[in-house]
């Protein structure tokens, strides 16, 4: 400031409470920066004088004018930082390198900034990067001194009132609670502070108020004198706009000023970065553009409603009622689209804005409202995104019980040419108390597909329902309804009937296979026709999910060859049969007749009883004894294969009267002896012999018949 135009006196200016108020209720919301970088190696940008070891009073370094009171060595220490000089001119000559090694660019009276965009891009490019930047460019940047600086080809443009070397006092309206404002308070500040300082007069952007002051001069309005914006890599710009040039350093008022300057310096230059910990974007309590609207992103179904809302709120964050703001689509499938919403704004500074979307494609949308002062003020932008509804058809599904289905469910398709099938999840209900995860497969733009995998465990319908989530916008749904038809699993029956069976027939009839893993016999009916004219219920048993065993019991009437028939049923409604040819023998009653074991071949004519039995029979062990004619009657019935026989010679153990069956049981006998008067014999087969006319009890009528059949 201009000495000779320091003014002691001033006016007091009353600062409402509200202001206090606010700054304590916003204390405990913002948070701490943790794990953040700080100032350590300081670029300190001027464009006259030497820089932070320059002696002139004023000159070009803050720290002799403002900050302490003496200047500091170019590549000098405070409070832990390192300040280097680096002219403006350096960064125009090296932009790519002149700022390489520092964190923080420190812009001090740089009032020419405007007139060297090629360093103004490299400070751009640093701060984007994640870097700290500190503005300081009241009082000498002034028409009436160096010239106001020009920062529209800033980053985050901007403009201030800049009045020049004045000298009045000032007061602070205003002070959010954060680590840039700690032990700041409202109220009035030392003279010349706020008194010079330049207010921003440009709204829009993602400025964020940290401090708002009243200049004591006449015709000066309020505004914001330090501000702060943050860039989405983590970097920090501040902005203080209070006189750190031409101080009352030397003069009476010179200590208290020079100490809240320093105090306020002295905040910035600790203030951390990336992270920063400061209230900004939609949490910013005092937004330098004085409106901000919300939500910042949406998405709707086209055909629906989209509502944002704007807020007005004054220099010390409150809505302010009565505003009217214009809400604008700026470009989108709406672009153009315009309107006031609900205004004017509300008790609390609210007015909302609703319209319907028609058309795919994302809407970038602002709102304004024009000041007292004819100044237009610019909220943050804020998109609507339009996603027309998907449509989707289910597919009815056919199935086996037990075996896994896997396949189409359902389709679907977007009328978004650039969906993928990445963008969707689809969920299966089988209708049976289960569900599953689809598979959506598509080319981009679709059709798509919903596929899944699914075993059954029973038969019968069901009801399979596919729900379709857009995984971007979960409103974006769709569900369809389609019928799974599941078949009862097939029946596979074989025989398993013996070959040749006695009269009393007892066992296993077939041998049963279900696909479906979890049947149980009591799934499952069994009937077997024996032959026979008759039939009987079988008994089905078996393990879970098979197999199963068919079994039954008879009695047959005569000899024979019977086929014999079993028909199995599933509950489900499946069906299996299989048949099976039996030839059934009988025993005679009191004993058994005798072949010799060279005589036992399949086809062989015999002859098993006779005066000539001993010289029609073949036996490995020798000839048997001339006395046997070829009956034994101990044991009485047929006995099993490896144990003996007896009997006595001739036919004094008299045979069946007859007639013979016509298939009948036969011992084969390897060895046969006589001792004393009893005959005896091994058992080293069984046969079945069919046998022919002409048998009688008496030797000299032949027994005789053919081998058909082994039985053991």
């Amino acid at each position: 400031m201009n000495a000779s135009a320091r003014t002691p006196g001033r006016t007091t200016r009353h600062v409402f409470m509200l202001a206090m108020l606010l700054g304590l209720a916003l204390a405990a919301l913002w948070p701490a920066a943790t794990q953040a970088a700080s100032s350590a190696q300081v670029a300190y940008v001027t464009d006259f004088g030497p820089g932070v070891n320059d002696a002139a009073f004023p000159g070009s370094s803050i720290f002799n004018n403002a900050v302490g009171g003496v200047p500091i060595p170019n590549g000098g220490t405070y409070n832990g930082a390192t300040f280097t000089n680096v002219p403006i001119s350096a960064i125009d000559l090296n932009p790519a390198t002149a700022l390489s090694t520092f964190d923080t660019v420190l812009l001090y009276e740089v009032c020419s900034i405007g007139s060297h965009p090629i360093a103004m891009g490299a400070i751009n490019t640093f701060l984007t990067n994640g870097g700290k930047v500190m503005i300081f460019d009241s009082d000498t940047c002034a028409p009436t001194a160096h010239g106001a600086s020009n920062w529209s080809g800033f980053l985050f443009p901007f403009t201030t009132t800049s009045p020049g070397p004045i000298g009045e006092g000032g007061d602070y309206l205003a002070v959010v609670p954060s680590s840039l404002t700690t032990g700041l308070v409202v109220g009035p500040q030392p003279p010349d502070a706020v008194g010079d300082a330049n207010v921003f007069t440009s709204f829009s952007g993602p400025w964020c108020v940290s401090i708002t002051g009243q200049s004591d001069t006449e015709g000066n309005p309020p505004g914001f004198v330090e501000a702060y914006a943050r860039t989405p890599a983590g970097g920090l710009v501040i902005y203080e706009g209070e006189d750190f040039w031409f101080t009352w350093k030397g003069t009476a008022l010179g200590p208290a000023d020079l100490a809240h300057l320093k105090q306020v310096f002295d905040l910035v230059l600790a203030q951390p970065f990336n992270p920063d910990g400061l209230p900004a974007g939609l949490d910013c309590p005092i937004p330098a553009s004085g409106i901000v609207l919300k939500p910042p992103a949406q998405t709707h179904l086209t055909g629906t409603t989209a509502t944002v809302t704007a807020t007005v709120t004054d220099g010390i964050g409150n809505g302010v009622a009565g505003t009217n703001v214009t809400f604008t689509v700026l470009s989108g499938p709406d672009a153009g689209l315009t309107g006031p919403g609900t205004s004017p704004t509300d008790g609390s500074g609210n007015a909302s804005f609703s319209f319907v979307g028609a058309t795919l494609g994302t809407d970038t949308l602002e709102a304004t409202f024009v000041d007292s002062l004819g100044n237009t003020h610019h909220s943050n932008p804020v998109t609507v995104t339009w996603e027309a509804p998907i449509t989707a058809t289910g597919t009815n599904v056919s199935a086996t019980e037990g075996a896994a289905f896997s396949g189409k469910v359902a389709g679907f398709t977007d009328p978004d040419p650039a969906a993928t099938a990445a963008e969707y999840t689809a969920t299966i209900s089988w209708g049976d108390a289960s569900s599953s995860a689809g598979t959506v497969t598509g080319p981009v733009g679709g059709p798509f597909v919903v596929s899944g995998i699914h075993t059954y465990g029973e038969e019968g319908t069901f009801t399979v329902t596919v729900t379709i989530t857009d995984a971007d916008f979960a409103a974006n749904t769709a569900t369809t309804r389609s019928v799974a038809t599941v078949a009862d699993a097939a029946l596979t029956a074989t025989c398993a009937t013996p070959a040749s069976s006695s009269t009393a027939f007892s066992g296993p009839v077939a041998s049963l296979t279900d696909a479906d893993p979890n049947g149980v016999v009591a799934d499952y009916t069994a009937t077997i026709d024996w032959g026979d004219l008759s039939s009987s219920a079988g008994t089905v048993t078996g393990p879970l999910g098979g197999p199963f065993t068919v079994s039954g019991s008879h009695a047959y009437a005569s000899t024979g060859t019977f086929t014999i028939t079993v028909s199995i049923a599933d509950v489900g409604g499946s069906t299996a049969t299989t048949s099976c040819r039996v030839l059934v023998f009988a025993g005679i009653a009191g004993g058994t007749f005798v072949i010799g074991d060279g005589n036992a071949a399949v086809g062989t004519a015999v002859t098993f009883w006779g005066a000539q039995w001993w010289k029609r029979n073949d036996l490995t062990g020798g000839s048997a004894p001339a006395a046997f004619k070829g009956f034994e009657n101990a044991p009485a019935s047929l006995p099993a294969c490896g144990a003996t026989w007896s009997t006595e010679p001739g036919n004094s153990p008299p045979p069946p009267a007859g007639p013979l069956p016509a298939f009948m049981a036969v011992i084969v006998s390897g060895s046969i002896s006589k001792s004393g008067s009893t005959i005896s014999g091994d058992v080293v087969h069984e046969v079945i012999v069919r046998t022919n006319p002409g048998y009688a009890p008496d030797p000299g009528h032949a027994g005789t018949g053919t081998v058909v059949a082994s039985i053991c």
